[in-house]
């Protein structure tokens, strides 16, 4: 539900919280009440508000403008801010090696404040995932707060209107509020970017803010994994202009179609990003860094406890099936049902999202699976794919590897763990 004009009056503008510190290296959450305009679709209340995480130095300035630097980073589709912990860390600490005091500034979307994080936050507070499952799934109340269950796409019409502008609009908004003189924004301040936060950070250098262009109000732009692209390269690659002119009306097409429903509004029917399976995620989460050597059947409760509707509960099987099926046979037919693995909290998030396992697109390095045998995964590669002239290369840039095929192996005892 939207804030009513009594509740907002209420509201602080702008909250700052320590989240952690590690050694050096401060977390600070900060919030700023920014509503939106009051003919915008009626939407949660966590919407109304801007996030960012704020890393700085514990030895360097209170005051984020006395900073040498202050890095804005917009994180990609599928990310948020937490995507820029690693980067963050490093780029501080080097920084401080040579002298200087920089902050990174991890922006979110206004999308994710339409997130329950009750349960995680509270399972995180009470050191026990088992808190956050029976909020999600079993409906127990938190604080008399029941979670209002998994919603689909056609529930959801104003995600439709949080779209691209949003994004750079909002990233103008926190430069300007947290950075209001403009010759220390100039002298300071550097906008970038991964993936999609790329071409985000790109439009902000060329948007026309009141008569400024974006790139007048800042120091430089950082490019990582995608570049700060303004117009697709049309400019510097003339071979691009003619996708460039169609992509206009494409996009006016494509955002009729989100508005009028025609279009998903959010991945609801796609098995590896789901709701239920991203949440489920995030409870492995839990379990790993909680319970890591504790036996865990969150899943096989979960199966059954997610949704009546026969298609949501045909994508949460399609997912488990592509996550932790062995053989092709037994993801196309679940048998050998591959909930019937006894993992530790540990072995259940490496197996999932590992590298070296998982198939999610969200993988990433976990290390390696101990504690017993293991056996061969050809689910989704097949030996005889490795064997096919030229696939070599796209099977590698997918899964890794060099000349050998990295053969995926999956833990079959119970009580196996991961580091």
């Amino acid at each position: 539900m939207a804030i009513s004009r009594n509740d907002a009056e209420s509201i602080p503008d702008r909250e700052e919280t320590v989240v952690r510190t590690d050694g050096d290296i401060e977390l600070r959450h900060i919030r700023l009440y920014s509503p939106l305009p009051p003919d915008f679709p009626e939407h949660p209340a966590g919407i109304d508000h801007l996030h960012y995480v704020r890393y700085r130095l514990t030895t360097g300035p209170h005051v984020a403008t006395d900073a040498d630097a202050i890095l804005l980073m917009q994180p990609g589709n599928w990310a948020g801010p937490y995507s820029f912990d690693g980067i963050a860390r490093t780029t501080l600490r080097q920084a401080a090696a040579r002298g200087r005091a920089v902050e990174v500034w991890a922006l979110a979307r206004r999308g994710e404040g339409a997130t329950d994080n009750t349960g995680i936050e509270s399972a995180r507070a009470a050191e026990d995932p088992e808190v956050a499952f029976d909020y999600y799934y079993r409906g127990k109340p938190i604080d008399g707060k029941t979670f209002a269950g998994f919603t689909s796409s056609r529930e959801l019409p104003y995600l439709a209107h949080l779209g691209f502008v949003t994004a750079v609009r909002d990233t103008h908004e926190v430069l300007t509020r947290e950075i209001p003189d403009r010759e220390i924004s100039r002298a300071k301040a550097f906008v970038g970017g991964h993936s999609a936060g790329g071409p985000v950070a790109g439009a902000f250098g060329a948007w026309d803010f009141d008569g400024t262009p974006g790139h007048e109000l800042v120091r430089g732009f950082i490019a990582l994994d995608s570049g700060v692209i303004v117009d697709g390269g049309a400019l510097t690659r003339p071979f691009r202009r003619p996708a460039t002119l169609i992509g206009a009306p494409l996009y006016r097409f494509a955002l009729a179609m989100l508005r009028s429903g025609r279009l998903p509004r959010a991945w609801d029917a796609l098995p590896m990003m789901s709701p239920e399976f991203l949440y489920a995620l995030r409870l492995l989460g839990l379990y790993a860094y909680f319970a890591p050597d504790r036996d865990i059947s969150v899943l096989r409760e979960a199966r059954s406890l997610v949704d009546t509707d026969r298609v949501r509960n045909l994508v949460w099987e399609i997912a488990i099936r592509v996550s932790l099926a062995q053989t092709w046979r037994q993801a196309l037919t679940g048998r050998p049902d591959p909930l019937q693995r006894r993992l530790t909290g540990a072995a259940a998030m490496g197996t999932i999202l590992g590298s070296g396992y998982g198939v999610h697109p969200l993988r990433v390095s976990m290390g390696r699976l101990t504690g017993g045998p293991v056996r061969k995964r050809t689910f989704p590669v097949p030996p005889v794919a490795w064997r096919i002239p030229g696939a070599g290369f796209a099977l590698r840039a997918l899964w890794g590897g060099r000349w050998k095929p990295p053969w995926i192996r999956i833990c079959s005892t119970p009580g196996t763990t991961a580091p």
